[in-house]
């Protein structure tokens, strides 16, 4: 088994640094990888990630913060994109919600036209198959305009 985890999702994406756990004989195989070295992070961020995560109650009170924020910004926008005619599922976790837009619309169409208005939407055929896919990334620290952001993109 093989667990990964970043600082930069769940406390603050300037802090890049992620884990690997999982057996011994994996994390000295992996060590041992040349290309290793280019991804470790300078040694301040290590010290801050590690003072963070020695402090449980203080991580978990910044997880838990993170979660509620991210998720009521994931309801707003799921409420937001009531109406469009656009099918979706609430995701269990992550920052993104993937939208199932009409047969009729092609999601490479649908990002056109939200760049011309400004918004960067992303089309699902960059990350999966299918071409009525498009992904909104769930903000938590909405700008201005986020209430008007699913509506501006048709």
């Amino acid at each position: 088994m093989i667990q990964i985890g970043s600082a930069a999702k769940t406390v603050w994406s300037g802090l890049r640094i992620g884990w690997i756990r999982t057996i011994a004989d994996l994390v000295g195989s992996l060590c041992a990888n040349p290309l290793q070295a280019l991804l470790s992070p300078p040694p301040l961020e290590q010290l801050i990630a590690c003072q963070l995560l020695a402090d449980d109650s203080g991580f978990a009170d910044v997880l838990a913060d993170r979660r509620a924020r991210l998720r009521a910004q994931r309801d707003h926008l799921a409420h937001r994109l009531d109406g469009t005619g656009w099918t979706y599922e609430l995701p269990h976790g992550g920052l993104t919600l993937w939208l199932h837009l009409r047969t009729a619309t092609r999601a490479a169409d649908l990002a056109t036209r939200a760049a011309a208005r400004g918004l960067a939407v992303i089309p699902g055929p960059h990350f999966a198959v299918r071409r009525t896919d498009a992904k909104f990334t769930v903000s938590s620290q909405p700008g201005p305009d986020y209430n008007r952001c699913p509506r501006r993109a048709v």
